[in-house]
């Protein structure tokens, strides 16, 4: 139950660490003043995305595949800048890269917080795939004899 616990803790910290990072994402280019408009753009549908995804991940904490889609939200913005040929030695172009690498790491760091196994029934662990081999195997053994 502290596992579960744990994780319900976690996936909620995430979220919101990366709710307000998207937040952010949608008013860093009126901020910063982004002088190319499909930059500017492309942060805001991102950072629309990374929200309505955490506010999923927030309110249904196993549903990983919207952390994929953080991730990929993440490594969109780090390239960004150079699809765009929008790159400035500037702090506007190191704001979407670093927003980006953290983004897609703290989504990617969450994916790998939920893969532990739940357990199926109350009090139990997790099932042991060798013990059900062996009884499986066992049965057969009875029906071939």
């Amino acid at each position: 139950m502290q596992d579960v616990f744990a994780h319900n803790k976690r996936v909620r910290a995430f979220s919101l660490t990366n709710g307000l990072l998207g937040a952010w994402l949608i008013v860093a280019p009126f901020v910063t003043d982004e002088p190319s408009r499909p930059l500017a753009a492309s942060a805001v549908v991102a950072g629309a995305l990374v929200i309505v995804s955490e506010v999923i991940r927030y309110a249904a904490r196993h549903t990983v595949a919207f952390s994929w889609l953080v991730v990929v939200a993440g490594t969109w913005l780090i390239a960004g800048p150079w699809v765009f040929n929008a790159h400035t030695p500037g702090a506007r172009t190191w704001n979407y890269v670093i927003c980006g690498v953290f983004l897609a790491g703290i989504a990617a760091y969450s994916i790998t917080s939920s893969s532990f196994r739940h357990s199926w029934n109350p009090g139990e662990g997790a099932p042991d795939p060798d013990r059900s081999l062996s009884r499986a195997s066992e049965q057969t053994r009875r029906t071939i004899s």
